[in-house]
Formats: C-alpha cells, sequence, structure tokens
C-alpha cells in the first residue's frame, strides 16, 4: 500500500496509477558491511542521506496507444 499518492494522476491524460513510495532509512551496520564489502567508505554527506532515508520507489502506470 503506498505511503504517498499524487493528486495529479488522476488529471494527466494517460496516467491510471502513480505511486511514490519513501524507504526505511539505513542502519549504520548496514551501510558499515557495504563499505567492507567494496573496499570503498561512503563519503560522509552520502552516508548521511542513508541514515536518513534509504531512496524512493517511483512506480506508474500509463496507457499509450491503447496499450498499457
Amino acid at each position: 500500500m503506498p505511503r504517498f499518492h499524487f493528486f495529479f494522476s488522476e488529471k494527466k491524460p494517460g496516467v491510471l496509477d502513480f505511486r511514490l513510495l519513501d524507504r526505511r532509512q539505513a542502519e549504520k551496520h548496514i551501510i558499515f558491511t557495504w563499505d567492507l564489502k567494496n573496499m570503498c567508505i561512503l563519503p560522509e554527506d552520502l552516508r548521511s542521506f542513508f541514515l536518513t532515508t534509504n531512496g524512493l520507489l517511483i512506480q506508474w502506470i500509463i496507457k499509450f496507444d491503447g496499450n498499457y
């Protein structure tokens, strides 16, 4: 179930569904494990970003020329 649903999806021709889901933040041990596995230390600003959010998932369904 999406946590966010944009109101404009009903107003855009061809857009049948639009979802934006935020991901829970990464835990410190996951970032540490990634650093070890990839032999690379993430920059502090990127590390802080992942501790705030772990990205977004954007999905949409459109109808184009009669096809989905």
